[in-house]
């Protein structure tokens, strides 16, 4: 079972200002937020580059413009979820659950969503180049504009996509 790092996510919680400062002064930490109940947070802005998040439950978090490159969010909880404008170049959300998320103007590049659920997500001018979405359930996803430039759709469920 994954356990987050409690005085990481303390500081989180404390908001993305000192989230932010304390990042900034320990690059070399990999901050652990694995399975934490983040869910409602408001993290706009927040550095979470490769930030351990597997696990963790962000539904209905505001993660616009967050930077969650490189980050590990295989299994995490994302319903619902603001991503507009974030950056999750190189991110794992392999299996993760994306249902209803926004994801407008995301930039997704090289992103593994393998058998990840982005039914009814709005990926509306994201950037999915290079993307693995194999096996991925895309159903009543908006894809208006998105660039999907080498993404993989191998096994992908697009029914009733846009």
């Amino acid at each position: 079972m994954c356990m987050a790092n409690t005085q990481h996510v303390d500081m989180l919680q404390e908001g993305v200002e000192v989230w932010n400062g304390w990042r900034k002064q320990n690059p070399a930490i990999r901050a652990d937020l694995s399975g934490a109940d983040l869910s409602g947070i408001n993290l706009t802005g927040a550095n979470l580059s490769k930030v351990k998040l597997s696990r963790a439950n962000l539904s209905r978090a505001n993660l616009s413009e967050a930077n969650l490159s490189g980050a590990f969010l295989r299994w995490t909880d994302l319903r619902w979820a603001n991503l507009s404008k974030a950056i999750l170049t190189g991110a794992n959300l392999s299996e993760a659950n994306l249902t209803g998320a926004m994801l407008s103007e995301a930039i997704l590049r090289g992103v593994k969503f393998n058998g990840a659920d982005l039914s009814e997500a709005t990926l509306t001018r994201a950037d999915l180049r290079r993307a693995d979405l194999g096996k991925a359930n895309l159903s009543r996803t908006t894809f208006s504009e998105a660039d999907l430039g080498g993404a993989v759709l191998d096994g992908a469920v697009l029914v009733k996509a846009t």
